[in-house]
Parts: C-alpha cells; structure tokens; sequence
C-alpha cells in the first residue's frame, strides 16, 4: 500500500473498507503519510473521515503534515461537521 499506492483498489463492501481505514491509521506516521493520503482519497468521503480522525487521536502529530493539511483544508466541513 505504501510502496505503490497508485495500484491500490478499494473494495465495494462498507466493512472491508471500514477495515481500510483501521489498517491506514495504523499505520501512519512521517514517512508513510503521503502515499497513504492517495489510498485515503480513493475512499468514500465518510470513510475518508473515519481514517484521519483516527490518525489524529492516534498521531497528533500528523495534524500538521502538510498532506494532512490540503486535505483537511478541501473537506473541513466532512471532517468536523
């Protein structure tokens, strides 16, 4: 997934994607955040949201990546509506 993002291919059920998003947030930090950002944005907008509330109570940190940041600055309103 980090290693080539580009290829990644979402599944249709809600629950493998919910499991996605468990996998991405697990497994964020510095140097895997922006390959991550091309899977997360693939996603569906609600479980966009999921994985980067959970990167943020588990890597505070990230919030201010600036891969984090353009995308928080596109969706403000999904992620904290």
């Amino acid at each position: 997934m980090v290693a080539n993002p580009s290829v990644i291919h979402i599944p249709k059920e809600p629950g493998h994607q919910y499991a996605m998003t468990t996998l991405i947030s697990h497994n964020a930090n510095d140097a895997t955040i922006a390959p991550l950002m091309i899977v997360i944005k693939k996603l569906p907008v609600e479980f966009q949201v999921v994985v980067l509330k959970d990167i943020y109570s588990m890597s505070p940190e990230l919030k201010e990546n600036p891969v984090i940041q353009t995308w928080v600055n596109e969706n403000a309103d999904k992620l904290f509506g």
